[in-house]
């Protein structure tokens, strides 16, 4: 069973994140601020979701973004790390042995984005999401 299988088993083939980020877009959760609602929402037109148990749609989501105003960004730092593909295999293959194929890893990442962790902040929530969503579905474009 592949990572990604695992991730759609464990989170009702996505529909949990889903559910998740509808929440915190309409602000259903405590102590998430406008730039998690539209992180929310960003990655709900980004992955054009469909979800069964909400009534909603990608332009819902869309509408969201382009009436909300942005905060100002904080600059990020650029690593600049090399291309170092073999130490990288080395340690993917030091990632499998240790969690299980990865299986350790989606259940904490589960875990953060249900909130069940309680020392993660909101935008770590959101980030769990997201990771999950790229891991469990792919990486889709805009």
């Amino acid at each position: 069973m592949t990572l990604a299988t695992t991730i759609q088993d464990r989170t009702s083939d996505g529909t949990d994140i889903v559910d998740f980020l509808l929440a915190v877009m309409r602000n259903e959760l405590a102590g998430f601020k406008p730039c998690h609602r539209l992180a929310a929402a960003s990655l709900l037109v980004k992955y054009d979701c469909d979800c069964k148990s909400a009534v909603v749609n990608h332009d819902g989501a869309l509408d969201f973004i382009l009436n909300t105003p942005r905060e100002p960004s904080r600059p990020r730092s650029d690593s600049g790390s090399s291309d170092d593909s073999y130490f990288d295999a080395k340690l993917a293959k030091v990632i499998q042995d240790s969690t299980d194929d990865g299986r350790t890893i989606c259940r904490f990442l589960i875990n953060v984005m249900d909130g069940d962790l309680k020392a993660f902040k909101p935008h770590h929530r959101i980030t769990a999401a997201r990771e999950l969503l790229s891991r469990g579905f792919g990486k889709h474009a805009y």
